[in-house]
């Protein structure tokens, strides 16, 4: 099991509060995390010149960007009306190749703004289309051999694939082995899905986000209300990646914490080893 976090361009520089006059990014790495996760469509829209900084950024540190957020813009529509595959299939392609030379390997697809349905839209054409968008990203990133996530997101933030279980049904219609399907802790207790689900998912699961539902922040301490998702992660034998998609007001302090959480419930033998150890 692997563990990073969402970070924005700019903690690829800057130091950030509390991170002892490091980047984020540095302090990531400091603190024991694997990778982190960017917003790909803020890293697709960099000029060239400043792809290239933040690509000698990574060549020269100790983290990748294994995986990478917010897929699509927001003027990228993939629903309703005006949707342009050629400029879909393009943006893809761009977009892969710089999630790759960073270190890429799944592009998580939640992007709300591209795909909430506009008014008087029904969702089964909407849905129609999410698949023929998948369909078209997943030819335009194969070269780069990465994976596309489906994030299934709350009714709050989206009017469209709100669970695990409908993300799983637009997945397997599309029917792409680089197109999977992404679960979040903090969207599916938003929408109360029942953790269950995610050994229906096994096999279809690219990519894991958490955080502590109550203010969407880091996770700081152990709840038992985070086992059964962990527990179902395990049945389900997930062992890649998860994120902590989050916000935080001491990244210093709270980085730690929340990572030995993550550890502790999912990778029970390595977080009692070093716990042994001091």
């Amino acid at each position: 099991m692997r563990f990073g976090a969402c970070i924005g361009i700019g903690d690829c520089y800057a130091a950030g509060d509390g991170c002892n006059g490091e980047s984020r990014l540095s302090r990531l790495a400091a603190l024991g995390f694997d990778y982190a996760e960017l917003p790909l469509a803020a890293v697709a829209a960099l000029p060239e010149e400043e792809f290239e900084r933040l690509k000698d950024v990574f060549n020269r540190g100790a983290l990748k960007s294994e995986a990478f957020n917010v897929f699509l813009p927001g003027d990228l529509r993939i629903t309703g009306e005006g949707v342009d595959p050629e400029r879909l299939r393009d943006y893809g392609r761009r977009g892969a190749a710089r999630a790759r030379a960073l270190g890429g390997e799944v592009i998580v697809l939640g992007s709300a703004g591209a795909r909430n349905l506009p008014g008087g839209w029904t969702r089964e054409r909407g849905c129609e289309q999410l698949r023929e968008a998948l369909a078209v990203l997943s030819d335009a990133v194969q070269p780069y051999e990465v994976t596309i996530a489906l994030e299934p997101l709350n009714r709050r933030e989206s009017n469209i694939v709100n669970s695990v279980a409908e993300a799983l049904e637009v997945v397997k219609a599309v029917n792409r082995p680089n197109v999977r399907v992404l679960a979040d802790y903090y969207h599916m207790a938003v929408e109360e899905e029942a953790a269950e689900v995610l050994a229906v998912a096994a096999g279809m699961l690219a990519h894991v986000h958490f955080a502590n539902p109550y203010g969407r922040v880091y996770p700081v301490t152990y709840k038992s209300s985070y086992n059964s998702f962990f527990e179902n992660l395990r049945a389900a034998g997930y062992d890649r990646r998860v994120s902590l998609e989050c916000a935080t007001a001491d990244f210093e302090r709270d980085a730690p914490v929340a990572l030995n959480v993550l550890r502790r419930g999912l990778d029970h033998e390595e977080y009692y080893a070093r716990r042994r150890r001091g």
